[in-house]
């Protein structure tokens, strides 16, 4: 009983982590494909475009060092101590 849970739930998340994908790769190539390549080399020169570009590597990096900064020390807590709840 308890494998036919395991693949139920490795099914079920497959299928989640496949329309998550889908839900922003999509959007990405539709841009591509409608988009000359021209176009495309054109935008990447414009200024507005470079700086939301930096602006997402630079908030990407906060992100980063954030759940550094937080998510260690809080994945060894909960790791090492037991608490109610914790299987």
């Amino acid at each position: 009983m308890k494998r036919a849970k395991k693949s139920f739930f490795v099914i079920g998340m497959a299928a989640f982590g496949l329309v998550s994908l889908s839900l922003v790769a999509l959007p990405v190539l539709g841009m591509f494909a409608k988009t000359s390549l021209g176009e495309l080399v054109s935008l990447f020169g414009d200024r507005e475009v470079i700086s939301s570009i930096l602006l997402t590597f630079e908030t990407a990096v906060y992100a980063t060092i954030f759940a550094l900064i937080f998510g260690t020390p809080l994945a060894y807590f909960l790791a090492r101590n037991n608490f109610r709840g914790k299987s």
